[in-house]
């Protein structure tokens, strides 16, 4: 005890171990000051709000004139003829910008780790556990202002989605699956007029009504306890409307299109099942040429398209068979795991080499046969073309068209 080696050794010792003390106290109540005085909201990636965040960011942020750490998103502006002009925007790269909004000031910080194999659905989610994504960066956007500015932090996002809704109102989106997840095909594009596809006299009139009638009537399915889904088959020769009247009515009625491949390479039921339970809002699902992935189950009794059919064939050439069984097709439709909360519509050249599995009701609820041209088309489409002929001209180009014998395609080909 008498040892002044000893004694200033001890005291070090205490020293340190209060000085180690009061960091970590320190640290401690930074931490808790710091989440009592700010609010964070965090945006993934694989959240709607991600691209909208950062697109608002880009036009309103001052970010991409202001900032250093910048990413560039060329998009290309279609004009007529085909002809097309560049656009660079810049949107805030990784890193740390501020940003004042609304008279606050704002910390908009983005993230990007290295390149992930995602699962199915999100964190939590059971469904299609264990089904693999695409891989690729994961991205996070995170904002960050004082506790009182949330209200800021939440306009801000509230804007940046009526801005990306509003440029939707006249587009249409058309989405392709990959992987697991639906994403958007291209930028998005003109809705086509209902009367741009003349089918019929009647048939499109049935056709939208029949749709309208769904969309209104979500409560009587759920009182009932009916599976909320409708399924359309539209069939006839190549070159008669099928999937034109598609988009057109999806144009006419507001909704997207999710163009699902039977026959791409990596489908397999699970990822089928998966996709057609989680169908982007407002969309409609279109299998198109569904039975050149499938016959009749008296053609594939193990319910698998054969390699001498067209779509084997088509996945032979890129090196794989399809996964996708009949079964499989059949169960994701209208099965245990099968979604609600879906329009879908299929087409075919040849409804005879259909399963009558396929198309019974349930599955195929309203079937729609879309035939060559007939007097009635020839006078609309003439008149379509040409809306300043007088009404005995577009008479008589009716009746020199031999009916059922053209498909809408050639005579629109003909007035071009």
């Amino acid at each position: 005890s008498q040892n002044p080696y000893f004694s200033a050794g001890s005291g070090l010792l205490v020293l340190t171990a209060g000085l180690a003390v009061l960091r970590q106290a320190a640290v401690a109540a930074a931490t808790v000051a710091r989440r009592r005085a700010f609010v964070t909201i965090e945006i993934p990636g694989r959240d709607p709000a991600y691209p909208w965040v950062l697109r608002w960011l880009a036009r309103h942020g001052h970010l991409g004139s202001r900032g250093h750490q910048l990413s560039l998103v060329t998009t290309v502006q279609r004009s007529g003829a085909g002809a097309g002009g560049l656009t660079p925007p810049f949107v805030p790269g990784p890193g740390r910008h501020y940003l004042r909004y609304d008279g606050a000031w704002l910390l908009v910080e983005r993230t990007r780790e290295r390149a992930a194999v995602t699962m199915a659905g999100a964190a939590g989610d059971g469904a299609g556990a264990g089904v693999l994504g695409r891989s690729g960066p994961v991205e996070t956007v995170t904002l960050t202002g004082l506790s009182h500015h949330r209200g800021h932090i939440a306009r801000l996002v509230q804007a940046a989605r009526a801005e990306a809704l509003e440029q939707l109102d006249d587009a249409l989106v058309v989405y392709t699956s990959r992987g697991v997840n639906w994403e958007p095909f291209g930028p998005p594009r003109r809705r086509r007029p209902l009367g741009s596809v003349v089918l019929r006299q009647g048939q499109a009139e049935r056709l939208v009504g029949d749709v309208q009638a769904f969309l209104a009537s979500r409560a009587w399915y759920d009182d009932r306890g009916i599976p909320y889904r409708r399924g359309y088959l539209l069939h006839g020769p190549p070159g008669t409307g099928k999937t034109s009247f598609i988009q057109s009515l999806a144009g006419h009625l507001g909704l997207h299109v999710c163009i699902l491949n039977l026959a791409e390479r990596g489908m397999t039921d699970d990822r089928l099942a998966y996709l057609l339970a989680h169908v982007p809002p407002a969309s409609v699902v279109v299998l198109e040429d569904v039975d050149a992935a499938f016959g009749t189950r008296e053609d594939h009794p193990d319910g698998i398209a054969a390699a001498g059919s067209r779509g084997g064939s088509l996945m032979a050439r890129h090196g794989a068979m399809p996964t996708v069984t009949f079964s499989g097709l059949l169960n994701a439709l209208d099965g245990i795991v099968s979604g609600t909360d879906r329009l879908l519509f299929m087409t075919t050249n040849h409804v005879d080499r259909l399963d009558p599995a396929l198309v019974r009701p349930g599955r195929i609820d309203v079937t729609e046969c879309l035939g060559p041209v007939d007097a009635f088309q020839a006078a609309r489409m003439f008149h379509r073309f040409y809306p300043d002929a007088p009404d005995d001209a577009v008479e008589r180009f009716a009746a020199i068209v031999v009916p059922d014998r053209l498909s809408p395609a050639a005579l629109q080909g003909h007035f071009v």
